[in-house]
Order: C-alpha cells, then structure tokens, then sequence
C-alpha cells in the first residue's frame, strides 16, 4: 500500500510539474492559436530584409500588389490542395502577375527585364501531437516560429536563396493562408 502512494505521489508531482514547466503531453491542452495572416506576411517580409542586409543588400520595399498576387497562389494552393509554382490549370507566377495586370520592370544595365520571381513555402499551424487515450494535444507554433522557420528554409535552398539575394529585385509582395487542416501556405513574389 506504501508503494501505491508513493506511486500515486510521484504521479500527482509529475503532473503538476509538468502543468508548471509546460511539459508537452502533460501539460493542459491550448487552444489552437489565431494567427493573424497579415501580420505572419510583414514578419516574413522583416526576416527577409534582414537576410538581404547580412548579404550587404538594400531592403526589399513592400508592395501590396505583389501582396495581393501572392495571397491569392497561397489561398488557392490551401483550397485545392496543392503545393506548387504551377496551379492546378498550369499557371505559373508569370500569367498571376499578367492575370492581374502587374508589370514586372526591372532595369539591368541598358536593359529592362519583365521577369519577377516565387518562392513557396508549407508549414503548419503545430509542430508535433500527442496522442493519448482517445485525445489529441498539438504543439502549437506561434507567428514568430512560423516566419523564422520559413525563412530558414528558404535560405538553406539555393534556389529560394537565389531569388532573396537577387540585387536587382526592389519589390516583394508575400502572401500567406491556413488551410482547414492547419497548413499554413506561404508565397513570396519579387520584382
């Protein structure tokens, strides 16, 4: 009998213990986070020009068209359930920017250039579960978590990287959407 209370006890300190160390799987469950996409766009956006400056590049400025441009991809990506550069009718950036009547000029030299340029990127609203007695309780990912994530695996993609530290894109648009299963779409469009 000794032994089932020091068992039960052990148990009852763990658990509270866990409840004040925020321990995953011990702790009570939190409730699924609200994540502002607006404000996850401009914290990507901070990140991003942070990456350009460490490589001794000016700060891409922020535009709401490409904004608006990259949100749509996102949403569409998140309602058809896809993840790609090409949507489902084989568009690519090029036709979303024609499609919504925005010119690309970039001045090289002599020339202008009417090329822009995407990254893509899927997350999640959580970062792991636990599954225990019928119950479900997600690690839940906070915006920060999210846009720093996402940023670190641009930069460790060469070509994602390539488009970041491209000098003579001036302009970025990022749009992001959450899917009813949790997955966060982002797109980042230059020009």
């Amino acid at each position: 009998m000794a032994r089932v209370m020091r068992k039960s006890k052990l148990v009852a300190i763990l658990l509270l213990w866990g409840l004040l160390c925020g321990l995953p799987g011990l702790a009570a469950a939190a409730p699924k986070p609200r994540v502002d996409v607006g404000r996850l766009e401009q914290r990507i956006h901070i990140l991003i020009n942070q990456e350009r400056a460490r490589a001794g590049l000016r700060p891409l400025a922020w535009d709401s068209a490409l904004q608006r441009i990259a949100r749509g991809h996102s949403r569409n990506m998140a309602s058809a359930r896809f993840f790609s550069h090409t949507d489902p009718q084989g568009r690519d950036f090029s036709d979303r920017y024609r499609q919504a009547g925005y010119r690309c000029a970039i001045p090289l030299g002599l020339l202008t250039t009417g090329l822009g340029g995407e990254n893509i990127a899927q997350n999640n609203l959580y970062r792991g579960f636990v599954r225990s007695r019928g119950r479900t309780t997600y690690q839940w990912n906070t915006e920060e978590q999210i846009a720093a994530e996402v940023v670190r695996l641009w930069m460790g993609s060469a070509g994602h990287r390539r488009n970041i530290l491209t000098g003579s894109f001036r302009r970025e648009g990022i749009g992001v959407a959450i899917a009813a299963d949790g997955k966060v779409y982002i797109t980042e469009n230059f020009c």
